[in-house]
């Protein structure tokens, strides 16, 4: 799995590829907490357009996740979901407090 975080005024965003399972969910926590102490961040995009998997731990790290980022304020974007991964984040009850949307460009505009 590959992992890249950039930022965008007040988003950190999070680009995946590959699998998200428990030992990348471990990755990713690293790299995401760091950034998330970057001044003025508040709000977190998950990128799963190039995502083809992924498990109960991947589930765990969005919703700490989404913790983190409502303590801050703000909130939690998941983009680029495949049908299957969308079925998983529907099933998990994740998309009752996490904000939905195709591309990323969507999300930066709210």
């Amino acid at each position: 799995m590959e992992i890249e975080v950039s930022y965008n005024g007040s988003y950190l965003i999070v680009g995946l590829s590959g699998e998200l399972d428990q030992h990348m969910a471990d990755r990713i926590r690293g790299r995401i907490d760091y950034g998330l102490l970057k001044e003025g961040i508040k709000n977190m995009i998950f990128d799963f357009t190039e995502v083809s998997f992924m498990d109960s731990s991947g589930i765990g790290m969005l919703l700490k996740r989404y913790k983190q980022v409502k303590k801050l304020g703000g909130n939690l974007y998941i983009t680029g979901c495949s049908q299957g991964l969308l079925r998983l984040v529907r099933l998990s009850g994740l998309e009752k407090i996490v904000v939905l949307k195709d591309t990323v460009e969507e999300a930066l505009k709210e």
